[in-house]
């Protein structure tokens, strides 16, 4: 018996690159079906689930990343690869973020095209040979996203003076509160961060920029 081929959905809403891309891919897969919009594909992916989906980014009413958004909801596990004619790093990185596995430009060869779907068929990612060097090089020199502080701006001010040596009383005067307010916010910030005195706060404080002091000089 001769082996089953991959079936494969197609969304494009150019009708002549539509056909053209269909009889290509008819080489190697079966080919479920044809759709010109988002919600047509939405609608033939819910009705008769793929093996792989091939969509176009630029469509009319739902686009090609909010299309992919939905698909993992509606055909979870179904890899779906981007054929499109943009070809910048920004739309490859939020093919991704929407869950796209492969990406993928109308200029590249039409052999890319089968590679690109066996590649996503066999669980891995693939990115368009023409932007995988680019890639690579947008994201080794991206900027780390530093962690959100756990502490409120109130919070991170008191201990910038706790590491700077400064009593109760003196935060007090300097930020015109309340002692007893000071006193307060330091057992909740000591409480929130799981330390055990002023001078582990202190030096926290430190590492975190709050204070600028080389040396923690809690008060005691």
């Amino acid at each position: 018996m001769p082996e089953e081929r991959p079936c494969v959905l197609l969304a494009d809403d150019h009708d002549l690159v539509a056909a053209g891309v269909r009889g290509l891919l008819e080489a190697r897969y079966d080919v479920t079906a044809v759709v010109g919009d988002g919600r047509a594909l939405l609608e033939a992916a819910h009705a008769s689930p793929p093996d792989v989906i091939v969509t176009d980014l630029s469509m009319p009413g739902i686009d090609g990343i909010e299309a992919t958004r939905r698909l993992h909801h509606i055909v979870p596990g179904v890899p779906v690869v981007i054929l499109t004619m943009h070809d910048d790093v920004e739309h490859v990185r939020a093919a991704f973020e929407a869950g796209a596995a492969g990406f993928l430009v109308k200029s590249s060869a039409p052999l890319e095209l089968f590679t690109a779907i066996d590649t996503v068929l066999a669980g891995r990612r693939y990115v368009t040979s023409t932007l995988a060097g680019e890639m690579m090089d947008s994201l080794l020199t991206r900027q780390p996203t530093m962690p959100e502080s756990p502490l409120t701006d109130r919070e991170a001010e008191i201990a910038g003076l706790v590491a700077e040596g400064l009593d109760n009383s003196e935060i007090a005067g300097r930020l015109c509160v309340a002692e007893v307010t000071v006193r307060t916010h330091i057992l909740n910030i000591v409480r929130k961060l799981g330390f055990k005195n002023r001078v582990e706060l202190a030096r926290y404080a430190l590492g975190q920029g709050l204070a600028s002091l080389e040396e923690p000089m809690p008060a005691g």
